[in-house]
């Protein structure tokens, strides 16, 4: 037996349904509903009662609106040999408290919940690659593997570097997809920065002292993903291979130095990914930096290089009040890999953020692309700030699952 109640009554119960199933309709919202379940006992063709239980709903819901078609700016791809790049921090369940987001319903804080939201904004993007950050061991399992293998895609996982973080699978980390009938992927390595920043604390021969500080600065179990993608050619083509760099570099904003220290060392594992004895590569780089476009972070891959007076290079403090510096001197801090971000391509300006909370608006997410070799041709611009605000005040929302937005971006090969 289904019953409903309106929210202002709460004396009368009006039946609804009596079969096994019940599936709420639009004259359900806003009315609480009990399911009550009968036990009975067939003796000599008589039906006794056995046992009865029931339990009751919270108020229905009506669904949210799903989020808008995202627009594109540039040029069409069509017919041309494209690709298309997504990059996504979806928010893990872990940090999606109500402690955290106030202002966001609790129900729309679960999980499982959120995860159909990105899903259905993956699909929608219809990207070749998508390099998902903050996503869950568990929830990667249970729903965006399987949900994305549906939609085509094979995927690579990497799980942050901590040993213990409660239950099993609540720890997060990056996530890579690709279409499976257009891509295999022909090498993978999965990069650990606490690994990099003990061998190089070995290899400086640090006193102990320094060796401590130095580690402490640096040891934060951030992870990034390499991959070689190669495509499946057309008759008479040869085939062609991409490198792919996924990342989540560290949040917080008293460690420049240390996102600094990341970005370096991931660039440095890029180059010699993708330029080989025989063979060059050209790659994509796509993430969560954690940095706005005026650190060092960013000077650091757009320029190739970081100025010398730039704040983030200024040696940072231990609790003790001893100096430690991570970095070394600005002239080695340098790459030559001819990386572009891709919405300052198009746009001529990075967005005004892709992180949109009550406390914090900023832009920290990117798509780099190795210009020698490709040309970003279009991307969706981030929805304006009264989109994504009327299912709540920021984000995440009953209609925007994470606290990011997520890029897209289309890209073109060069002859």
């Amino acid at each position: 037996l289904v019953e409903s109640q309106t929210m202002l009554d709460d004396d009368k119960w009006e039946s609804v349904g009596e079969d096994a199933e019940y599936l709420p309709g639009r004259e359900d919202i806003g009315r609480r509903l009990r399911v009550e379940c009968l036990a009975m006992r067939t003796v000599n063709g008589e039906e006794t009662l056995r046992a009865r239980g029931a339990v009751s709903t919270e108020p229905v819901l009506q669904s949210p609106r799903a989020a808008p078609s995202r627009q594109w700016l540039g040029e069409s791809t069509e017919g041309q040999d494209a690709l298309r790049v997504c990059s996504y921090n979806v928010l893990a369940e872990i940090y999606a408290t109500a402690h955290a987001y106030p202002y966001c319903p609790r129900w729309a804080l679960d999980g499982g919940y959120r995860c159909s939201l990105v899903v259905q904004e993956l699909v929608d993007a219809d990207a070749d690659v998508v390099c998902l950050q903050e996503a869950q061991r568990d929830a990667f399992e249970t729903y965006l593997e399987p949900a994305m293998k549906r939609a085509g895609y094979e995927a690579l996982f990497t799980q942050k570097s901590r040993e213990a973080m409660g239950a099993a699978g609540k720890v997060d980390g990056c996530a890579t997809f690709w279409k499976a009938q257009k891509y295999r992927v022909a090498e993978q390595r999965e990069l650990r920065f606490n690994d990099l920043a003990y061998a190089e604390a070995r290899a400086n021969r640090l006193s102990e002292r320094d060796e401590h500080a130095y580690l402490t600065r640096l040891v934060k179990d951030n992870v990034a993903q390499l991959l070689v993608l190669e495509d499946y050619p057309a008759p008479g083509r040869r085939s062609r291979r991409l490198a792919v760099a996924n990342t989540h570099l560290y949040s917080h904003r008293d460690f420049p130095d240390a996102k600094l220290w990341q970005s370096l060392s991931l660039i440095r594992q890029l180059d010699a990914f993708c330029n080989r004895q025989r063979e060059t590569l050209p790659c994509i780089m796509a993430g969560d930096l954690n940095s706005g476009p005026d650190s060092s972070v960013y000077e650091f891959l757009a320029t190739q290089g970081v100025s010398r007076g730039h704040p983030d290079l200024q040696p940072r403090h231990t609790a003790q009040g001893f100096p430690v510096n991570v970095l070394p001197d600005a002239r080695q801090i340098a790459h030559r890999l001819p990386l572009v971000s891709s919405y300052a391509s198009v746009l001529g300006v990075e967005p005004d953020f892709t992180n949109l909370t009550q406390q914090f608006r900023g832009t920290l997410d990117y798509i780099w692309y190795d210009s020698s070799a490709i040309r970003c041709a279009a991307v969706a611009p981030v929805p304006p700030l009264e989109q994504l605000t009327r299912a709540g005040p920021a984000l995440p929302s009953p209609q925007y699952p994470s606290d990011h937005v997520a890029l897209i971006a289309d890209f073109v090969f060069l002859p």
